[in-house]
């Protein structure tokens, strides 16, 4: 990541929730996907535009992210 945080997406801004919260989260209660934290009423349920990233962050482990750098590689 760079160091200019300023233009990161690092959280669900509708829920307040940081990414790296979330993936605590799911970790704990053991939940694998972006509807299973939405069902659990963690995040997401508003304007959706954190689902990608929450994906992202399931498959890979990261919690920050470029806006636009959502996509990944789900062979690895």
């Amino acid at each position: 990541m760079s160091s200019n945080k300023r233009y990161s997406v690092s959280r669900c801004v509708c829920h307040r929730i940081s990414f790296e919260e979330l993936q605590d989260e799911a970790r704990l209660r053991k939940l694998s996907s972006c509807q299973d934290l939405i069902k659990a009423g963690l995040c997401g349920g508003s304007c959706t535009m954190c689902h990608p990233y929450i994906e992202k962050m399931l498959h890979t482990g990261e919690t920050e992210f470029r806006p636009g750098d959502f996509h990944y590689n789900s062979d690895s």
